[in-house]
Parts: C-alpha cells; sequence; structure tokens
C-alpha cells in the first residue's frame, strides 16, 4: 500500500460492505414478510450487516494474513484489514440501489420480479469485488497476484472445511 490508510477508513470501510449485505438480505426477507416495518428493516438490516461486516473482514483478514505469511507475505496485519476492507469499495456503492429496491418494495411500487435482477447485478459487484482483491492483497502481502490467487484458494478450502464441520457436528 503506497499510503497508509487511517484506521478509522478501515473499519468504516468495513462495516459499510457488510452494511450493503444486511440491506441486501433484509430487502429479500421483507419480500416474505410483509408486516415488517421499513425503518425496522433499513435500522436491523444495516446494523446486523455492519456487524457481520466487521466480524467477517476481521476474521477471514487474519485468515489472509496467516496464509500469506506461511508462503512468503511480508504485509502486517493492518496491511492486509486495508486491503481487505478497500476492496470492497464496489459492493459499498451498491447502497444507493438496494435501500432504493427496498423504500420501493415497501410503498408498493416494486415487486419480486426485482429480486432476481438485483440479486444479478449484486452477484456482479461481489465477483468483481474478488476480482480486484487478488491484487489488492497482493501488494498488502508485496508478492505476485498468483501468490495472491493461491492464498485466497486455501482460505476458501479453509473455510469451507471448517463450515463442513459446523454443519456436521450440528446436525
Amino acid at each position: 500500500l503506497s499510503s497508509e490508510p487511517s484506521i478509522g477508513a478501515t473499519i468504516l470501510l468495513a462495516a459499510m460492505s457488510g452494511s450493503v449485505s444486511g440491506l441486501g438480505n433484509g430487502y429479500l426477507d421483507y419480500t416474505d414478510d410483509i408486516e415488517d416495518s421499513l425503518a425496522a428493516l433499513l435500522v436491523a438490516g444495516a446494523l446486523t450487516g455492519a456487524l457481520a461486516g466487521l466480524l467477517g473482514t476481521f476474521i477471514v483478514g487474519a485468515l489472509y494474513y496467516s496464509i500469506g505469511k506461511w508462503i512468503g507475505g511480508k504485509g502486517t496485519l493492518w496491511d492486509v484489514y486495508h486491503g481487505l476492507a478497500w476492496t470492497r469499495l464496489p459492493a459499498i456503492t451498491c447502497v444507493i440501489p438496494l435501500t432504493s429496491l427496498v423504500v420501493l418494495a415497501y410503498a408498493g411500487h416494486v415487486g419480486t420480479m426485482f429480486i432476481l435482477p438485483s440479486m444479478l447485478v449484486y452477484l456482479a459487484v461481489l465477483v468483481w469485488s474478488l476480482v480486484i482483491s487478488v491484487p489488492g492483497m497482493a501488494e498488502a502481502h508485496q508478492f505476485s497476484s498468483w501468490r495472491s490467487l493461491a492464498t485466497w484458494l486455501l482460505c476458501g478450502l479453509f473455510l469451507t472445511i471448517v463450515v463442513f464441520a459446523v454443519v456436521f457436528a450440528v446436525f
């Protein structure tokens, strides 16, 4: 990272990226349960999403840092956190359209026909965030994009194993 971003900006970006996801999930929940109020839906989606965004950024960041160090990365934990939060900036740009969809759906102007297109747009933005995160994390760890991609794949494999272990342990 050529200039050191502030810790506050990193935390804000992590929380905002989670809020986007929370608002998107709130929109999907809203279409299933019409009795929720719009204010409660927006506040709950934004707050729970922000908390999930912070936890997700710090857990995935710590995992990425550890695996990156294991394969020769030189970045610090905060370099990885900064890089991870800043690569989620495209997802944050979805806040206005997603919030607009929630408001329009609540007012009855938009039906469930907009669920699939909005999910596809959000999916495209998430894929783009992942694509730019590979060189972003390569910069944070000061190694090649190929090593960064390998680190992402190892993180994904580790998280998949953990999720399956938890699911099989619970059920």
